[in-house]
């Protein structure tokens, strides 16, 4: 291996921590200075060669069960196209098999339906400063939203953004992981603005809430395969149901919910293995931790409207109500699923297994009514779960421990929008839905991988070992207000 090859590997920790605590553009910075022309002809050499050996890739939302899909691709709505080629714009063939019969759909959806936009986001990878980064990044989606264009789109309803390198789905720094950051995010939305009053909506509507109720499931289920641990948070998905009257002669004013995810979190510690795969010793804390923080930090408040098809919320049941003359029951319910890696390869015979999780999560929920690109807020919930599992995996998986919780609360409907405001609804209803960043930190992120001798911190432990109180506790230590 050659000397700078070598340097650049030592390095590697270290340029993953520098972009966690000072951002990805210094990190860039020390990579791209000249003093050290080697190590960084050696880097782009190698992260050329492997975007040169792979054709661009792509990530969607298109659901399978048991590995079968359960839609063509061509019915999906967002999508994560990514290895683009280092310092270049171009949308590759592998994107465009993805992407084009999409398009070809949202061209006539788009122009038979002004609400409809298509949001086509931008990124880079480390590689290069900070100014070039950024410009790449916009570059990037410029270009991906000329094809558009190409293919019947109307450029008045596609809206391009960027954020260079800013925010990594893979912080290391290996020809893979950069590939991964070099990538556009597409996805289709209704554009949303928000009003005050149902005055804004027209004259003469008048919408009243009769009930607002929340039910929160507090079980987990783990599923274990070969590559990953699957938790599914709830026995029962957690359900929100309202009663309405709308009475209003608009046969275009609907009432919905609009959820959105306002954090996530979630840690996984790994205990050592011995060669025929089993712990060494369960009594010994955890040696190696992972977290998915950096690939949350863009998750933000996002809508969870599936797959971008409707304006509403639909899950199970889920209906919209109408003007009618009786009062109408709608509902929406959500399930959450987290996965983890389920084995790591720590270093050349060294083997590390999931034996600890912690995984909280939060969401505000709108209840709403709507009238073409305007709504106006009804009423309000929030919910979070909590939980942390401590475990035997194998053959037998057997759980040792468990705690979980589900939260609810239900504003009143006098003033709750003056007394706890939602933020910026009108741009989280625009961003790519929870269920596509779901899949690309289950498909995309590389965790943080860090080594620790002595448990995972003394919030996570106590949550581990101490039941319910402690995870309150870390629930609150984990979720932003």
């Amino acid at each position: 291996m050659c000397g700078a090859c070598s340097a650049w590997i030592s390095r590697t920790d270290a340029m993953a921590r520098l972009q966690r605590t000072v951002g990805n553009r210094a990190a860039a910075a020390l990579l791209s200075t000249g003093r050290d022309p080697e190590l960084r002809l050696a880097r782009s050499t190698a992260e050329q060669a492997f975007a040169f050996a792979h054709e661009g890739q792509v990530e969607s939302t298109q659901i399978f069960a048991g590995g079968v899909p359960q839609e063509s691709e061509a019915d999906v709505d967002e999508f994560v196209l990514w290895n683009f080629l280092v310092n270049d714009t171009t949308v590759r063939k592998g994107h465009k098999e993805k992407l084009d019969p999409v398009a070809q759909r949202w061209a006539a959806e788009l122009a038979a339906d002004p609400r409809l936009r298509v949001r086509v986001l931008g990124y880079a990878s480390v590689t290069g400063g900070a100014v070039l980064n950024d410009d790449l990044a916009r570059r990037r989606a410029e270009s991906v939203r000329d094809h558009l264009v190409g293919l019947g789109l109307s450029e008045d309803q596609i809206v391009i953004d960027s954020s260079g390198s800013r925010l990594p789905m893979d912080e290391g720094t290996s020809p893979q992981s950069l590939a991964r950051n070099r990538r556009v995010e597409v996805s289709k939305f209704v554009a949303t603005t928000m009003k005050s009053s149902l005055s804004d909506l027209g004259p003469g509507i008048d919408i009243r809430v009769q009930s607002l109720d929340i039910q929160g499931s507090a079980g987990i289920k783990q599923r274990v395969t070969d590559d990953a641990v699957i938790f599914t948070f709830g026995d029962a998905p957690t359900v929100l149901r309202a009663t309405v009257k709308v009475a209003s002669a608009d046969p275009d004013v609907e009432v919905g919910f609009l959820q959105f995810v306002t954090s996530d979190a979630r840690r996984g510690g790994y205990s050592d293995t011995g060669a025929d795969g089993e712990v060494l010793d369960f009594h010994v804390p955890p040696t190696m931790a992972i977290d998915y923080d950096h690939c949350m930090n863009a998750f933000g408040p996002s809508r969870d409207v599936r797959f971008a098809r409707l304006p509403f919320s639909r899950e199970g049941a889920g209906r919209v109500a109408r003007p009618a003359p009786q009062s109408a029951a709608i509902s929406f319910d959500d399930r959450r699923e987290a996965v983890f890696p389920h084995k790591l390869q720590i270093s050349r015979g060294r083997r590390s297994v999931l034996t600890q999780m912690l995984w909280t999560m939060s969401f505000k929920i709108l209840l709403v009514a709507r009238k073409g690109e305007s709504i106006v807020p009804l009423d309000q919930a929030e919910w979070e779960l909590s939980a942390a599992v401590k475990m035997i995996l194998g053959p037998a998986p057997k759980v040792l421990s468990k705690s979980v919780t589900a939260v609810s609360q239900i504003d009143s409907r006098s003033g709750f929008l003056a007394t706890r405001p939602f933020p910026d609804v009108d741009r989280a209803m625009s961003l790519p839905t929870s269920t596509l960043r779901e899949r690309m930190m289950n498909q995309l992120c590389k965790p943080t991988l860090t080594p620790v001798t002595a448990g995972l911190g003394p919030d996570f432990d106590d949550a581990i070992n101490g039941g319910e109180e402690a995870l309150r506790k870390a629930r609150r230590l984990a979720l932003p207000d």
